[in-house]
């Protein structure tokens, strides 16, 4: 009864939620700059500026209009010469160096333990340290990624995390917004867990009388000299909170390795654009009966069906696509992620019959394809405005042919589950269309 008890209360909470120990990094010091040794743990930071994540150190600047000018040919708007353009990226200083750091509580950690920096998106070519090490960053401001620092952290005492950002001018056709403009967590993961982003759910059979959720969970175990003997408990809930169905999987674990689990649904409530029904994977990781890590992952049972004859179908109904094509700031309140903005948005969009969101011209946050499928919002998110066939001097066609199928492999990976995308863009108006590098 007490086990019952406690998958319900667990399923009610309908939040995301980890055995994990997480720790959302929410305030920092700010610096607009260059910072020589920033990264060093002794290094002052006394008097740079306290910040909130997300934070775009650009919005709350003075307007000028001189910032990004650039003389220009746009083939996409059908310029026959260079135009001398400006005010493309917002007329903010979005653009420079900065840096970001905070000091770390002490945290107990265990032998075993691996401790993460998770990133939402950091703008852009960050560079993260921990008490002077360096110890990964990423190119794209737009992708999620993160860093493992356990062989950097200090379990004895204090430890500072620092991120060198750099957002380089003619790198953007519209306004990116600076800084850490997305969510930054701590995660400490016991040695066995689920593996990030290692949960996919596939929903291959559909009706209004049955459905099928195929859930296949990666585990890992970073101690791979000792294998371990892993139960994998896997509960299907309802909108309400309510369990519909469990699997119980039992394994012996060494290194990684990815169980598949069926669950069947009777009477399945359907998502759609109009009644964006959500269920939710609850995944418990046992190591001799105790709780090693746990997640929570919401998904919609949905069928989606493009045909040549009858157009978009969903779960069998012929809908027509009235779509928007909406880039990631909030406007006047800028990049930083705020989740009551996003909604606002979503609801103004569905109130004037639109139902299809693109994401222009990059990889969304959490919180917006999150919104898309608590309110019923079809999203086709796009990944990238170029490809090697640069726009800008210094845009993503610097990065393509060494970090495109990185970018790419992250976005899906994480978004896999969203029952609101029903399709993926890989480009925005790629110039190599037409081309052999593009097809014709």
């Amino acid at each position: 009864m007490k086990k019952v008890l406690a998958i319900l209360i667990l399923c009610a909470l309908f939040l995301p939620l980890s055995a994990s120990d997480v720790h959302p990094l929410t305030q920092w010091k700010f610096h607009f700059g260059e910072a020589n040794k920033a990264e060093q743990l002794d290094f002052d930071d006394s008097q740079w500026e306290n910040v909130s994540v997300p934070h775009d150190w650009a919005i709350t600047k003075p307007f000028d209009m001189r910032i990004d000018m650039q003389t220009v040919r746009v083939t996409e708007d059908g310029d026959k010469k260079p135009f001398l353009r400006t005010g493309r990226t917002g007329a903010l200083p979005c653009f420079g160096i900065g840096w970001y750091r905070t000091h770390l509580a002490p945290i107990h950690t265990t032998t075993g333990q691996r401790i993460y920096v998770q990133f939402d998106g950091a703008m852009s070519l960050s560079k993260v340290y921990l008490n002077g090490h360096y110890v990964g960053g990423w190119p794209y401001g737009y992708t999620s990624f993160q860093v493992d620092v356990t062989d950097a952290w200090n379990p004895q005492g204090d430890n500072v995390l620092a991120i060198r950002l750099n957002n380089k001018e003619k790198s953007s056709r519209w306004y990116s917004g600076a800084g850490l403009y997305r969510n930054v967590r701590l995660v400490i993961k016991e040695p066995v867990s689920i593996a990030h982003w290692g949960l996919r759910i596939a929903t291959p059979h559909i009706s209004t009388k049955r459905a099928t959720a195929v859930i296949q969970t990666r585990l890992e175990n970073t101690q791979t000299q000792q294998p371990q003997h892993v139960t994998l408990e896997t509960i299907l809930c309802d909108s309400e909170g309510k369990e519909v169905t469990h699997h119980t999987a039992k394994t012996t674990l060494h290194g990684q390795k990815t169980l598949s689990q069926t669950l069947k649904v009777a009477h399945p409530a359907l998502w759609s654009p109009s009644h964006p029904a959500l269920y939710a994977i609850v995944s418990k990781v046992y190591v001799d009966h105790q709780l090693m890590d746990s997640s929570h992952t919401t998904f919609g049972f949905r069928s989606i069906v493009f045909d040549p004859l009858k157009g978009m179908l969903i779960n069998g109904v012929p809908t027509e696509i009235k779509g928007v094509c909406r880039h990631h700031d909030l406007g006047p309140l800028g990049a930083a992620v705020n989740v009551q903005a996003i909604e606002r948005q979503i609801l103004l969009l569905k109130e004037m019959g639109c139902n299809a969101i693109r994401t222009s011209h990059n990889p969304a946050s959490p919180e917006l394809l999150s919104a898309c499928d608590r309110l019923g919002m079809t999203v086709m998110e796009e990944a990238f405005d170029e490809w090697e066939m640069g726009k800008n001097d210094n845009g993503y066609h610097n990065y393509f042919k060494q970090w495109a199928k990185k970018d790419v492999e992250a976005m899906v990976n994480r978004d896999k589950n969203h029952p609101c995308i029903i399709m993926w863009s890989t480009g925005n108006e790629i110039r190599e269309q037409g081309t052999e590098l593009g097809g014709s």
